[in-house]
Order: C-alpha cells, then sequence, then structure tokens
C-alpha cells in the first residue's frame, strides 16, 4: 500500500517511478493501484505471481494479478528473465507515452522464475537512455499552475474520464508496436509480440497458454506435430488490453480451444464455461459496447476534445460561478495539458496567489478554513511555498468540483491510508531535484490517528522530510459524526450514542516517541502561536555519513541525548543503560543537520541531565520489576 503510495507522489512530482510486489501484497495495494489508474500515471511495477494466502505457498498462480483485470492497467504476462527485463523497458516508453499515460504491470511466474537464475543479457546504460527519452508528465504537479487532483468530480466528470482511458486502451495495440521495432532497432533483440502463435495456421486444437508454462506447452505442440496431430499454441503476453483480434485470427481454423488457466476463480464452474471470444451462438460479444454506452450520457464531451475548455460552477467566471463559459485554448495550453493526445479531463489550475482562496465549499466559520488561511500566511512570511497531500477528509473536499480548485498550490487527494506515503514521495524527488517548497500532510483525525496512523509512523521513523497537520475534530466529520480514537471520553457520536467510554489517543506522544524533529500542539484560537510554531516546524534528515552511525548512536546514548528504556503498559519503566554523560559534541559536529552557531552545547548537556533525572523518577516510582511482580 504505501510502496505505491510513493510511487504515485513520485510520479506525481514528474518522476519516473517503479515497484513491486506479489500476492498478497498485491491485495493489500489494490486500493493505490486504482489510484495510480485513475491519475493516469506511466508507473511501471513487476508483480511475482504468487498463490494468494493463507494458506501459504511461494508457487506460482496469476490469481493476484488477474484480480486486476478491470483496473486500468496495461498487463503483460513473460515467460523468462530475458522476457521480464526487455518487457519492464517496454512497459516504461509505453505507458510514458502521451497517448497512453497508463501505468503497466509486468508479471512473472513465482517460484519458477523469481526463485531461480537464468542467463539475461544487460542493455548498457547509454542503450537504455536512448530508448527511453526523459519523462514529461503533462500533468504533474507544479508551483506554477497549482491544480488540485482526486477531489470532487461529477459524474458525467467520471465516466468522461473513464472514457478516455478506455479510448487511451484503444491506442495500446499500436503504440506497443511502435516500442516494440524501436526495441529490436536499439537492443538488437525482440522483447516479443502481444500474442506469440506456434503451428496455428492449419490447427484443429489450440492451446492458450500465458507465463512460464509456455516453454512446456511449447515443447509438448512439438512433439505432438511430429506425431501428426494438428495442434497449435497460443501464448499471450499482453493480457489488458486483450487482444481479442489477433486471438480470434490464430483460431480460426480451430474446432477446439483449451486454455490452461493458472487462476482460481471462485463460482465459475469450468465444464460451464463457453469459448471466451464467441458464445457459439453466432453471436459476438462486445466488451467495450456497455462502456461507450455509458459514455455517451456526456453530451458535452465531443466539444471539449475540439480544443475548447469548458468550465463549470465554481470557475470563477463572470456570473458568479453559477453559469458556464468557454475559451479556446492556446497550443502551448492543449500541450501542457495533454490535450492533443484526446487526456482532456485535466484540471484548470488555480491563478490567485494563496493558500486556500475565498469562495470555496467549505462551511461558514468552519475552523478548517481558518487553519488553512494560517498555514498559508505563515508560509508567506517565511516567503515559503508548499505542496499538500490530503487524504480522504473535509480537505479534500475543500477544492471543490472538478477541473476548478479552491486550493493556490500543488494538491493531490490520496486514499485514507496513504497521505503521509504520497508525501513521502514527493518530498524524495523534490529533494533530489534541490526544489523548493515543503511538501504538508493535511489530513483530519481520522485518516491521522487511525486509518493513516501505519504510513505516518513509517514516515516519521525515517525522518522523511515533510510537515504533517492534523486538524483534530476529534470525530469523523466527513462521514457521518462517527466516533474516532480522538474522540474524548463522555462524546456522544452516530456511533456511540451514549458516549464514549475509552480515553483520547495520545498522538503527540506517539509522535514524540518517534524522536521526529519537531512535534507540537496548535490552536486556532491562538493565531501568534500557531504561526510561530509552523515556522518552527524544520523536517530534516541527519545527514551523516553512513559508516558513522553506529557510533553516533552510541554518543547519543552514552551522552543521555537518547536514553535507553522500556515501558510497559504506559505505567511500568525499566532503564536499560545508565550514561556515563560522554560529551555530546561529536554527535552533533558529524551530522549536517546541526550548525556549529545553533547548538548551545551547555544546555544540551544540563536539559540531558534533567531529562534522565525525570525518567529515573518514573523508574523509581512504577517500577517494571513490582509490575511483573503484581502480575
Amino acid at each position: 500500500h504505501s510502496a505505491m503510495g510513493v510511487s504515485i507522489g513520485a510520479s506525481l512530482a514528474g518522476a519516473r517511478a517503479f515497484t513491486a510486489s506479489s500476492s498478497n501484497g498485491i491485495a493489500y495495494m489494490v486500493e493505490n493501484i486504482m489510484v495510480a489508474g485513475f491519475y493516469r500515471l506511466p508507473i511501471v511495477m513487476v508483480a511475482v505471481n504468487r498463490t494468494l494466502g493463507p494458506p501459504w505457498n511461494i508457487w506460482a498462480d496469476q490469481g493476484d494479478t488477474l484480480m486486476l483485470r478491470d483496473h486500468p492497467w496495461i498487463q503483460f504476462y513473460c515467460e523468462d528473465n530475458q522476457e521480464v527485463l526487455d518487457t519492464t523497458l517496454l512497459a516504461f516508453r509505453l505507458a510514458e507515452d502521451r497517448r497512453i499515460l497508463l501505468p503497466a504491470l509486468v508479471a512473472l511466474d513465482a517460484f519458477i522464475l523469481s526463485h531461480t537464475q537464468m542467463g539475461t543479457e544487460l542493455p548498457e546504460q547509454k542503450e537504455v537512455d536512448r530508448y527511453l527519452p526523459d519523462l514529461d508528465l503533462p500533468h504533474r504537479l507544479r508551483h506554477e499552475a497549482p491544480t488540485t487532483l482526486g477531489g470532487l468530480v461529477w459524474p458525467n466528470v467520471a465516466m468522461s474520464q473513464r472514457l478516455e482511458i478506455d479510448e487511451a486502451m484503444e491506442r495500446v495495440p499500436e503504440a506497443f508496436e511502435e516500442c516494440r521495432y524501436a526495441f529490436i532497432e536499439g537492443m538488437g533483440r525482440d522483447p516479443g509480440d502481444a500474442i506469440q502463435t506456434f503451428f496455428t495456421d492449419d490447427a484443429e486444437e489450440v492451446l492458450v497458454v500465458s507465463g512460464t508454462i509456455a516453454t512446456t506447452a511449447r515443447e509438448v505442440v512439438r512433439r505432438r506435430r511430429e506425431q501428426g496431430e494438428r495442434i497449435g499454441l497460443i501464448k499471450i503476453k499482453m493480457f489488458r488490453p486483450f487482444p481479442e483480434a489477433a486471438v480470434r485470427e490464430a483460431c480460426r481454423s480451430a474446432k477446439k480451444v483449451a486454455v490452461l488457466d493458472r487462476n482460481y476463480a471462485a463460482g465459475v464452474s469450468v465444464r460451464g464455461r463457453r469459448d471466451p471470444l464467441d458464445d457459439r451462438r453466432g453471436r459476438r460479444r462486445s466488451p467495450g459496447a456497455e462502456r461507450h454506452g455509458q459514455a455517451g450520457l456526456d453530451g458535452n464531451r465531443r466539444r471539449e476534445r475540439s480544443g475548447r475548455m469548458t468550465t463549470g460552477p465554481g470557475s470563477g467566471s463572470e456570473d458568479g460561478g453559477l453559469g458556464r463559459e468557454e475559451r479556446e485554448l492556446s497550443r502551448e495550453e492543449e500541450i501542457g495539458l495533454g490535450r492533443l493526445e484526446g487526456f482532456a479531463t485535466t484540471p484548470i489550475p488555480c491563478t490567485e496567489e494563496c493558500l486556500l482562496r475565498a469562495g470555496n465549499t467549505n462551511c461558514g466559520g468552519c475552523g478548517m478554513s481558518v487553519g488553512l488561511t494560517m498555514l498559508g500566511r505563515a508560509l508567506a512570511d517565511v516567503g515559503d511555498t508548499c505542496t499538500l497531500a490530503i487524504p480522504a477528509c473535509c480537505g479534500a473536499v475543500t477544492a471543490g468540483a472538478f477541473p476548478t480548485t479552491s486550493y493556490g498550490v500543488p494538491t493531490v487527494c490520496t486514499t485514507f491510508a496513504s497521505a503521509a506515503a504520497v508525501a513521502s514521495g514527493l518530498a524524495c524527488i523534490r529533494d533530489l531535484n534541490q526544489e523548493s517548497g515543503q511538501v504538508i500532510c493535511w489530513a483530519g483525525d481520522g485518516g491521522t490517528y487511525d486509518i493513516g496512523i501505519a504510513t505516518l509512523s513509517a514516515a516519521a521513523e525515517r525522518d522523511d522530510n515533510i510537515i504533517y497537520i492534523c486538524y483534530d475534530n476529534e470525530i469523523y466529520g466527513n462521514t457521518g459524526g462517527q466516533r474516532s480514537s480522538a474522540t474524548p471520553p463522555g462524546a456522544r457520536t452516530s456511533t456511540t450514542p451514549k458516549g464514549k467510554s475509552e480515553d483520547k489517543k495520545d498522538i503527540l506522544a506517539i509522535m514524540a516517541a518517534h524522536r521526529i524533529p519537531y512535534a507540537a500542539t496548535l490552536s486556532i484560537a491562538h493565531p501568534e502561536d500557531f504561526s510561530r510554531k509552523l515556522k518552527t516546524a524544520c523536517p530534516t534528515g541527519w545527514k551523516s555519513e553512513p559508516a558513522e552511525s553506529v557510533e553516533l548512536v552510541r554518543v547519543a546514548v552514552a551522552s543521555g541525548l537518547f536514553p535507553l528504556y522500556e515501558v510497559w503498559g504506559g505505567d511500568a519503566y525499566r532503564i536499560n543503560v545508565e550514561p556515563d554523560w560522554t560529551d555530546p559534541a561529536m554527535y552533533f559536529q558529524h551530522q549536517r543537520r546541526f550548525r556549529d552557531d545553533e547548538v548551545d552545547l551547555e544546555t544540551t548537556r544540563r536539559v540531558c541531565r534533567e531529562r534522565f533525572a525525570r525518567l529515573k523518577v518514573l523508574a523509581k516510582e512504577f517500577p517494571y520489576e513490582e509490575a511483573v511482580a503484581a502480575g
């Protein structure tokens, strides 16, 4: 889940993104796999096809990726390690094609390929660089044209977006062939066609396979041919979009077609299955008919494709956003928004220099609006800007209806659990590119205290260079007023009508336990304090040499900067190591995140001793040994 979240963030920041997963990892990742497709991000993922569990096994089963067959991802299934490598390179070029802009999945069979070795020809880096041009994602987040991705859309826009994905899928076969022949020309070998046939011209019986089983099936077909049987083989490499026409042509002389399926589909009788391409009643199935019929409900789609931009409610039109207006797009806008390639449902940038513009969709007097305004002022005071990552919450609705936005900074709306992960990806690419601006998560208590705490904890443990702000409603305010772990005891909610009995989770103590550089509580009733704390927040990495890590940690423990102790149940303490009060100077001098003129060593020594003295009091008053004795 987080791996794809980070990939989404990195891709939105304009980087070429790659990840890999398998089996239950893919199942956990599905939510963000869907998001990557709907965001039209050219992420490439290698998937090791392994049986879903429990019970667990490590052998091949394509069910983990075939369950994604209806997601907006291109899918390839490979026979050997060379094909995996070559197809991965091809997948990047195909996915990043302006006519396509869809993520791609490259699948390989578990154990047979993942747990074995095979001779593989690696291309030179210069060959890869020639084959893969620099990525220029047309809808990457940009400070000069701030947009919001993933907010609220009307049903006709959602349908239009899916129509565009469907049309992009229809362009894949032609683009694939171009990428394939460019690979042959540049690398000197064939990465493989979308389908590969073997003795199918006159075959009366045809086997249809994918993956490593093709190697065995090809030998079986060869031997049967030697015995006089008219049998052939189809190996399907590209499963999505499905190469229906090519498969039909390969089966034109077949009386029987057998599919060797490495996928378990509950509730589908094997004996009751019909030919996947023909229902044997003379009717040709058209899988896309329903999609095109639904997409036709939007009467404005074709007009929008002609180089005009149509804006609706909240667009900032002269009639106050209640009417509709059209304006011609410049060629630069069309290219920048990808419209020349049929990628028309692109957000309209906010032109106001502010974090949150007036006239947004928030309720009157909303405290979150006040907080966002204060955040914008604090950033302006220090001459900084930001990119926002917002999980499912009121903050995501704040942007308003697509394609316009109330946010004056680049904003991405994430799944409930992955705001911190997406922010990590954004921040990583920002730092690599040495770009300015903070990456800020703006999240409610549900996405922080509960659903998003795992990715928040992971980002904190990694000391990722992000700022995380939780606006604490003490309730799931956007979904019906349910209790969260931020809800205080006694509070009545839709799920605790008699009052919540549990204490409120101490989220700040949890974050402080991660030893992040800075954690604080904020109040919109105290604007000066609010602003001061926001300006103080400055996430950094250690910026030290990796080889010195162990010694730096030893100094931190010995000097009292990082006392070693254990806590059970929140009230049973045991100190593990007594500091010898080593001078902490080395700890600061060997890390570039500290400046000599900003470290007061005398104060640091005093604070270390005072903090450890408090810890000893706790250990004395609430000793672990007595807690164990008391059971």
